[in-house]
């Protein structure tokens, strides 16, 4: 269903209960929540709550990655999957996933949390946790619970978290004037790993989306996460907990997804070339190393993508990174040869001109070599501007004409020098 039609359905019952008044429905007299859910009354420091607790083994596999990848992975990938050298010496236990269900999805101060997921680590296996807001009062119980966990484990886990499920749990917690820990500890969003390693390969990073096509895991029973509000509105008014069984499958979903999505990281980025399934997604994995300036490692996967057949556009562009990561690793001989490569199986772009011009000039005072380059690259941008009636590098240009003007004086000067020492020597020898 697309937004047009999820908004159409919205419009269609604003107009209904605006004709028609609803009546009250009478108190749910079925079941009762732990009987549906399976779950228990949890008691903690602050009060109680329904709380629903799972255990799985170490070798339970969400789609096509186990979960036991965990413990043989060294810990300095994560650091590399989130980019922060913070999570280089972090240890499995130290890891508490986190996913949350709110009343609303826009944000504003009266939304809350009515469902906390969490999954982390134990001795045998992986435990997931649901605590569930069945009572309003009950929330200050819930948070002060979900700070002692997050306070045990260094490292909270989320998909889009930054941008939401944190910001909400610590405005609750100002609410209820408690001290969070959220704010402390380090925080890994996976939504942005995702984005790093899939923006060119998947139609979106949604965690359904990333779930399916790249985890190749489906579900069986799930609600689409904009009815989620709605259906826990209604229990709170006719107190059916039949339609929450959906909803309690979709947050522990999302955990055992998070937990399968960082496996699935940490094996891409432990072994690119065996795990990936496509050049762009080592061309990401190798983007990502470059960003942590660990650049032989990128280079090393640029090199084995240059030696595939590759779509121009691509090629081009590992070629520039290439020279330019040997550049910053004042590997200056193999940065020219890379750039002079570029030349000579490219088509037309001002920057290795411009990088050979400086090479030549600045680090070999060859100033002659460098204004030919300079000419050479402007006289194809004059070329190109004349059949395409627009030049999209206007920057360079200015570049390249205040280089070669800076070229002709320090030509200029080293004639005169020349001259000079030429007479001074012939004076010299007459006398």
């Amino acid at each position: 269903m697309d937004i047009r039609e999820k908004l159409r359905q919205i419009e269609l019952s604003q107009l209904r209960s605006k004709s028609t008044p609803l009546a009250q429905p009478a108190p749910f007299a079925g079941a009762r929540l732990e009987n549906v859910i399976a779950g228990r009354i949890k008691t903690a420091r602050l009060g109680s709550f329904f709380c629903y607790e799972k255990n799985l083994a170490l070798d339970y596999q969400h789609g096509s990655c186990k979960i036991s990848v965990f413990q043989n992975k060294p810990s300095a990938l994560l650091a590399v999957i989130g980019q922060d050298r913070q999570l280089t010496n972090l240890a499995v236990k130290d890891i508490l996933f986190l996913d949350i269900e709110a009343s609303g999805l826009s944000g504003g101060s009266g939304m809350y949390a009515f469902l906390i997921g969490i999954g982390y680590f134990t001795e045998n296996g992986f435990r997931v946790e649901q605590f569930f807001l069945n009572n309003l009062n009950e929330e200050r119980a819930i948070l002060d619970e979900l700070n002692r966990l997050v306070e045990s484990h260094p490292l909270v886990i989320s998909y889009n978290g930054k941008s939401f499920d944190v910001p909400l749990l610590e405005s609750r917690n100002i609410f209820h004037r408690l001290q969070t820990p959220l704010s402390r500890v380090l925080h890994l969003d996976l939504l942005h790993s995702a984005r790093r390693i899939w923006k060119y390969t998947l139609p979106d990073c949604a965690l359904t989306t990333v779930e399916q096509q790249i985890l190749k895991a489906s579900r069986v029973g799930d609600v689409p996460s904009y009815l989620i509000p709605q259906i826990y509105f209604n229990y709170m008014r006719d107190r059916n907990p039949h339609p929450l069984k959906p909803v309690f499958y979709h947050n522990q979903q999302d955990v055992l997804a998070m937990a399968a999505l960082l496996a699935k990281m940490l094996r891409l980025f432990e072994n690119p070339l065996a795990e990936s399934e496509s050049a762009a997604e080592i061309f990401c994995i190798a983007r990502t190393y470059e960003n942590l300036l660990q650049l032989e490692a990128s280079i090393e996967l640029y090199a084995t993508l240059l030696a595939r057949p590759l779509g121009d556009r691509l090629r081009r562009e590992l070629l520039l990174r290439t020279a330019f990561n040997y550049k910053k690793m004042r590997k200056w001989s193999d940065a020219v040869a890379v750039w002079l490569k570029y030349l000579d199986t490219e088509c037309y772009h001002p920057l290795p001109y411009i990088e050979l011009a400086k090479y030549f000039e600045h680090r070999e005072n060859q100033f002659l070599r460098a204004k030919n380059l300079v000419e050479k690259a402007l006289e194809e941008m004059k070329i190109i501007e004349s059949l395409r009636g627009a030049n999209e590098w206007t920057p360079f240009k200015q570049d390249l004409e205040h280089r070669r003007k800076r070229l002709l004086r320090k030509l200029h000067f080293q004639t005169s020098s020349n001259d000079s020492l030429t007479e001074q020597s012939a004076d010299a020898r007459l006398f």
